[in-house]
């Protein structure tokens, strides 16, 4: 259930700014990753940064469903979008060249 929401016996989700700042590095993390959770932790080859406890990189690895679902459509909008760029570079250097 999305935060909010409601329905029987559900109460909306609560997050503190800190929270939602972990969770919304977490989805760019894992969208940078490719999806691969395994690239997120310690283990997959992921150096520490000297002063991080890298909970963004520990919230992409363990992403609810939902969020797993907004990185998709987070990660399908920007490509949308540079298909669409790369189609008006295309159409701007055949008017150019014409």
């Amino acid at each position: 259930m999305s935060a909010g929401g409601s329905g029987p016996g559900l109460e909306p989700l609560r997050l503190t700014t800190k929270q939602i700042k972990v969770r919304a590095a977490g989805v760019t993390n894992y969208i940078q990753a490719g999806g691969d959770r395994n690239l997120l932790l310690p283990a997959g080859g992921r150096q520490q940064e000297p002063g991080t406890k890298g909970k963004g990189y520990e919230a992409g690895a363990n992403l609810t469903p939902a969020e797993v679902e907004i990185a998709g459509k987070v990660k399908q909008t920007f490509a949308d979008y540079l298909v669409k760029l790369r189609g008006r570079e295309w159409r701007w250097r055949n008017l150019r060249t014409t």
